[in-house]
């Protein structure tokens, strides 16, 4: 299944239609930001470009609101790979790649205020700090490197400066105490073996986590929607 889809997203690159499909579910988010299938195309599609912070963006948002399902794994392991892609750890270094092509507008340069893209891949260096002198990424890096990243998107006051409700959302569980249990479990198809390992050893983290996630599902609001034009 997973081959078929990505055969079927080549076969919109070839025909030259990677603009309009994207587009289309776009739109379709905006019309009901709710529905899952949006995002999934979305993750999938741009997985197979550079830009991968739609790729974990988009990912993680279906993942909020279609658990559960086969088609949960899939995106699970997409967003995984696009983190794998995006960030490279070197011990002492890391190199950070979520977004390929950028631009700055007028008004970004009028007001001194840097795309939201650019400051998404700054604040996840900064958290890249929390595993300086490793060089694997897995569930359990990525966790480190996602909380210092929410450190510093809160310390730096980009909650308000650049409004996200996959980020709102990452806030919203760490605030809840389960924020380590929601890593590992979001990337669980992308690292089988590190998720086996947490999982067998988290057991009553992981059903509060279940608890509070099925009594807390993600619900956004019309207007309050993410796409790539609105962040």
């Amino acid at each position: 299944k997973l081959l078929r889809l990505r055969q079927q997203k080549m076969y919109l690159m070839k025909k030259g239609s990677v603009i309009r499909a994207v587009g289309h579910w776009e739109t379709g988010i905006r019309t009901d930001p709710n529905y899952p299938s949006n995002y999934f195309h979305l993750a999938n599609l741009f997985a197979l470009t550079k830009e991968h912070i739609w790729t974990v963006l988009y990912g993680e948002m279906f993942l909020n609101l279609e658990p559960g399902t086969a088609r949960t794994e899939v995106i699970s392991e997409t967003v995984y790979n696009g983190y794998q892609r995006a960030i490279e750890l070197k011990g002492d270094s890391a190199k950070i790649s979520f977004v390929k092509n950028m631009t700055l507008s007028m008004t970004d340069l009028t007001d001194f205020k840097l795309p939201a893209p650019m400051m998404f891949g700054t604040s996840m260096t900064v958290g890249t700090i929390a595993v300086t002198g490793e060089t694997d990424l897995n569930s359990t890096s990525l966790h480190k490197i996602r909380k210092g990243f929410l450190e510093s998107w809160e310390k730096n006051g980009h909650f308000e400066a650049y409004p996200n409700v996959v980020i709102d959302r990452m806030k919203a569980i760490q605030k809840a105490g389960h924020l380590e249990t929601y890593n590992h479990w979001l990337f669980s198809a992308g690292d089988p073996v590190g998720w086996e390992f947490w999982a067998d050893s988290h057991k009553e983290e992981f059903s509060a986590f279940i608890e509070w996630f099925n009594a807390n599902g993600m619900q956004v609001e019309k207007g309050k929607e993410m796409t790539r034009g609105s962040f």
